[in-house]
């Protein structure tokens, strides 16, 4: 189930439920990749992985560009190795000015 996303028949919202979709052939290509680049991966947990993975592929602007052989596209990799889109989402940040 995604992250985020209504059961059937319950009424409360799941917030941050744990990883459950994961195609480790996908994210061992994306670790070999990123950790050739200099990426650190190696050893955090899933999530922190799963994170710092999409942040490499949006830094290197990767996102359209062709994953190795498969046919897809890195953001296509990407869900579908943790059956999440890759999108990143902007903060907006509401700072007071100097008064």
């Amino acid at each position: 189930m995604a992250d985020r996303q209504m059961r059937t028949g319950r009424r409360t919202l799941r917030r941050m439920q744990p990883l459950t979709h994961l195609d480790r052939d996908i994210e061992l290509e994306f670790i070999r990749e990123f950790s050739v680049n200099g990426e650190f991966l190696k050893g955090s947990n899933v999530d922190d992985r799963r994170e710092r993975i999409r942040v490499a592929i949006w830094a290197n602007k990767l996102e359209r560009s062709p994953f190795r052989d498969s046919g897809m596209n890195y953001g296509q990799a990407y869900q579908r190795c943790y059956g999440r889109p890759i999108e990143m989402r902007a903060t907006v940040r509401t700072e007071a000015g100097p008064s």
